[in-house]
């Protein structure tokens, strides 16, 4: 996530609460950032603010139009930096929540939207000056410089739950996934021998 030390930063996280969202809160008030944080649910809600700092909290179901709560709170400025995991279901209320010359930074599609309602994206990036970016992923260095950034402020990441990496946990892990009942990661424990890793890098092709 591209952000700013600047504290005066306005960065709306309204992707829910799982690990793209988590990640970004978690980075963005690292860096100074006011943060507002979307969810289905007031009890997640209640997490981040609590416990990972987030500074405000809209739910998405009880505020369908989440975008006009972002105006309110920010006093009509908009936000900065939107995370955008829903795709083109919540763009259009991302595209109203950002403040001009802000940033719309796509990295998910899990919500749909019927043709005819899709968004004028064009036109509300134009009028509002805004960046439109699409993010499948990083690089390795900027893997690596987010984990010194972690690392030299002692920051953790939530993991829900941890599974063990075999079949029937597996499964139990992806349908807890697709429950949409984490908060955060939920990860696969796996024990590997360092020997046998010596061993497979070493073994002729």
């Amino acid at each position: 996530m591209t952000t700013s030390s600047s504290a005066s930063l306005r960065t709306l996280d309204k992707t829910g609460t799982g690990g793209v969202s988590v990640t970004a809160l978690v980075l963005a008030k690292a860096a100074g950032a006011t943060t507002i944080a979307t969810s289905s649910s007031d009890e997640k809600l209640d997490f981040v603010r609590t416990k990972l700092g987030a500074d405000y909290g809209i739910n998405y179901n009880t505020t369908p139009d989440w975008a006009a709560e972002v105006q309110r709170i920010t006093n009509g400025k908009g936000v900065d930096h939107v995370i955008e995991v829903g795709g083109v279901g919540t763009m259009q209320q991302s595209l109203v929540a950002a403040g001009r010359g802000g940033l719309v930074t796509v990295i998910g599609f899990l919500a749909s939207q019927p043709q005819g309602q899709v968004p004028d994206v064009t036109m509300m990036a134009l009028a509002k000056a805004l960046t439109v970016r699409g993010l499948t992923g990083g690089s390795k260095q900027q893997l690596e410089e987010a984990v010194r950034f972690m690392s030299a402020r002692g920051l953790e990441l939530p993991v829900d739950e941890v599974f063990a990496f075999e079949r029937d946990d597996i499964i139990a892990a992806l349908r807890h996934l697709e429950s949409g009942s984490h908060i955060g990661k939920a990860v696969s424990h796996v024990v590997i021998d360092l020997e046998d890793v010596n061993a497979f890098k070493h073994a002729a092709p």
